[in-house]
């Protein structure tokens, strides 16, 4: 089986590929390059924390060189360049899995394979766009501490879902863990819709039953808030 990966270079990202190599040896990526920047402040230095706490426990893993372990292994500026969609539209890609790149625009999604999916860090229904958990925290509502894979849609986060699954804050101490247990949950989602396209098990995407409000990216000023809050959550 043919799977394609679209994401962005990161720590958390990198993990999740090298955890569906193990079990997929057919992958191939394309790292978006060029991020989408907030135009106000967002940096807070918990994620200096965040990043050096995830570096530390995925060592092993992602000091490995990743493009010698992909059968393909791309860097573009930007996911929805011309010279990407042709280069998917001759590759008969079996299954997409799209990972924290910008929004995908509708000539990119013509020409991705009929199972293309989209990874949300949330529960879409409550939370789209952005800083889902991180939004979720800050009003305090654990309904949006989830973790969702569902099919990708022209309207951004609203297409049918496959898997949402809660994620369990009390199984870490500091919200700077946060988005490792939630790569693992990725990871695990993922595998769990992959082996049953590789086994050509039927299964449902349900519709949403609500469309989230969008948010972008959280401004740093009000993650101190989402620090004490999440202490008071947990």
């Amino acid at each position: 089986m043919k799977v394609l990966i679209l994401t962005t270079d990161t720590n958390h990202h990198n993990f999740f590929i090298y955890k569906l190599l193990v079990h997929y040896p057919d992958i191939s990526v394309i790292i978006e390059s060029d991020i989408v920047k907030p135009k106000y402040p967002t940096f807070h230095n918990f994620e200096t924390i965040r990043d050096d706490f995830e570096n530390n426990l995925w060592k092993e893993i992602i000091e490995n060189p990743l493009k010698k372990m992909c059968s393909s292994y791309l860097i573009t500026s930007n996911i929805n360049n011309l010279d990407i969609i042709n280069n998917i539209k001759c590759s008969n890609f079996d299954v997409c899995l799209v990972f924290g790149t910008r929004k995908i625009n509708n000539n990119l999604i013509a020409a991705l394979p009929k199972n293309s999916f989209n990874l949300h860090g949330g529960n879409p229904q409550l939370y789209r766009g952005l800083d889902s958990h991180l939004w979720s925290i800050w009003h305090r509502d654990l309904n949006g501490l989830k973790v969702c894979l569902h099919r990708l849609d022209h309207k951004l986060d609203q297409g049918e879902i496959f898997h949402l699954e809660d994620l369990n804050i009390k199984s870490i101490e500091h919200l700077y863990q946060l988005r490792s247990i939630n790569t693992q949950k990725c990871v695990d989602i993922s595998l769990l819709l992959l082996n049953n396209l590789n086994k050509k098990l039927n299964f449902i995407c349900t519709p949403q039953k609500s469309i989230g409000r969008y948010y972008s990216f959280m401004p740093d000023v009000l993650k101190d808030q989402c620090i004490s809050r999440f202490k008071e959550l947990n």
